[in-house]
Formats: C-alpha cells, sequence, structure tokens
C-alpha cells in the first residue's frame, strides 16, 4: 500500500496529477489518505482504477496524526510506502524493487533510497552523501542525524504499531513508525535515486519557536520509545535525549535575545545552503 497525505495547496495537487503515480504504481497502490479539499483529484482516480485505490474520507478533519494512523490500520497490504502531496516518485519501478528487494532478504525490515532536494524547481542537491552506508540498525534510527525520507522508505508493516501515547504526538509521525519499525530489525540502504524532497517556506526558514516546538516533540518521542525498547539501548536514547534538551535551552535563549536569534537565524540559513551545494 501507498499511503499518503496531501496539502492543500494548489501547487502540490497539480504536482500529484502531472505525475500521474497512480497510474506508474497502480500495481501496489491500495489505500491512499486525504485531507478535505483534496477530494475530487482523488475521487477521479479512484474512479479510473476502482480496484486498486480505496479512499479513506471522513466528515471531520481529525488532523494528520489520527489520519495517518488511520490509514495505516486499515491497509491488508504486506508492504508499506508513503508519499505526501508535496514530494514525488521519479523512478517507475522504485516501488517493485524495494518490494524485490525485501522478499529475498527477508532479515530486512524495511529499505529507503536516495532522493533529490528540490528548491523552488531546481533539484540543488542529494539527500544522502553518495557513500552512505547500506546497513541501518535502530541505535542509528535513534542516535544519527536523521537520514529517512519518509517517501524513500519501504517498511513491512506487520512491524508497524502504535504505542498508547501516539496520538499525543500530534507530528513527527514518520519518526515514530520508524523507530517502532526498526525494534524489529534492521533497514537496507539502496543508492538509487528515486524521488525528489521539496523544500519550501515552512522546512526551510523555521522560526525558533517552531525549533522549540518540534525539538520538545522528538523528545518526548524518544522518551516515550526509551520505556518500550530493551534496557540496552538506555543509554543511546539518553544521549539523544540530551541533545534536543540542549537545543531547546539554546533556542529558548535565542528567543530572549532578539540580536542573537537574528544571527544564528542568519547562520542556519548561511549553513543550510551551504550544506545543500556539498551534496551536489
Amino acid at each position: 500500500s501507498i499511503a499518503g497525505e496531501t496539502k492543500k495547496g494548489r501547487d502540490f495537487k497539480l504536482k500529484l496529477e502531472k505525475k500521474d503515480l497512480i497510474e506508474l504504481h497502480r500495481s501496489f497502490v491500495e489505500d491512499f489518505l486525504t485531507q478535505k479539499g483534496n477530494e475530487d483529484i482523488l475521487k477521479q482516480y479512484q474512479e479510473r482504477y476502482p480496484e486498486k485505490i480505496r479512499l479513506i474520507l471522513g466528515d471531520v478533519n481529525v488532523g494528520g496524526t489520527a489520519n495517518f494512523r488511520r490509514v495505516i490500520e486499515a491497509s491488508k497490504a504486506k508492504y508499506l510506502a508513503f508519499l505526501d502531496g508535496d514530494d514525488y516518485f521519479t523512478d517507475n519501478y522504485k516501488l517493485q524493487k524495494q518490494v524485490d528487494f525485501l522478499e529475498r532478504n527477508t532479515e530486512y525490515v524495511a529499505c529507503f533510497h536516495n532522493v533529490y532536494n528540490q528548491v523552488g524547481n531546481e533539484f540543488v542537491s542529494l539527500f544522502l552523501p553518495l557513500n552512505f552506508k547500506s546497513i541501518h540498525t535502530a541505535e542509528d534510527v535513534i542516535s544519527k542525524k536523521w537520514f529517512l525520507p519518509i517517501h524513500s522508505v519501504v517498511l513491512r508493516r506487520d512491524c508497524v504499531f502504535f504505542p498508547d501515547w501516539y496520538e499525543t504526538v500530534k507530528s513527527n509521525q514518520d519518526y515514530v513508525v520508524n523507530l517502532a519499525v526498526a525494534m524489529h530489525g534492521p533497514y537496507y540502504y539502496i543508492p538509487d535515486v528515486m524521488a525528489v524532497y521539496r523544500h519550501h517556506d515552512k522546512n526551510v526558514s523555521r522560526q525558533y519557536s517552531d525549533i522549540i516546538l518540534i525539538d520538545t516533540k522528538l523528545k518526548r518521542i524518544l522518551e516515550g520509545f526509551k520505556s518500550i525498547y530493551p534496557k540496552s539501548y538506555e543509554s543511546c536514547f539518553d544521549r539523544k535525549i540530551a541533545y534536543y534538551e540542549k537545543e531547546i535551552i539554546s533556542a529558548q535563549k535565542d528567543k530572549r535575545h532578539p540580536i542573537r536569534k537574528w544571527l544564528r537565524l542568519k547562520t542556519y540559513k548561511r549553513l543550510l545552503r551551504s550544506f545543500l551545494r556539498s551534496r551536489i
């Protein structure tokens, strides 16, 4: 199944329409999630491929967290892939390659691949370095800088579970799912570039108040999984939780000092641009 959530922006909806992803991957599509405002587009696809597409719609917008869980739990597929409305696949055989790999290599719970970073209409870099290692354990998922673009991942459906506190998360649903799945085994990296991650205003120039909120949520997710994972991972969780605590304190200081905030925000943007260029 491909589980996805579309945005309200018209540009993103048109991108989905132009790429015609449903047709390119029609043999894999079973479920596709939408929010109000995008129903007409997806209903057109559902009418074209009624045996392949199942829309899960509601009268009330319950939010991304509940929608994400709802579509995954409704899936009857062996494997799950993900695609949000602002990103897109570039390889017609992406899903086939990943499913074939998991069928042949049952010791892996998921596989993922590299993606292009797109700013505006330009591909500016690769998300991951060319020499990125192949095998990634739960310790990597916990401790490393995030390396799993959600639309690059295909995972085994029976490894997914939602902790009791999941509904309190409100964001970072992919972080929760990958931490849950990684408990069951390693991930494998396929070096092919098979999708695009679109950077736009809301994820390139975050305000520091947002950084505090996001890092606080990530810290809480890690604290929740620390109580679920085996004790052998405790120190790994502690190090990552301490990292987010430090980041939150730093952002709070910036918020109280406008000049420091302005200087760090300029530095953040400069480093991000440099980082993206370095991965071309």
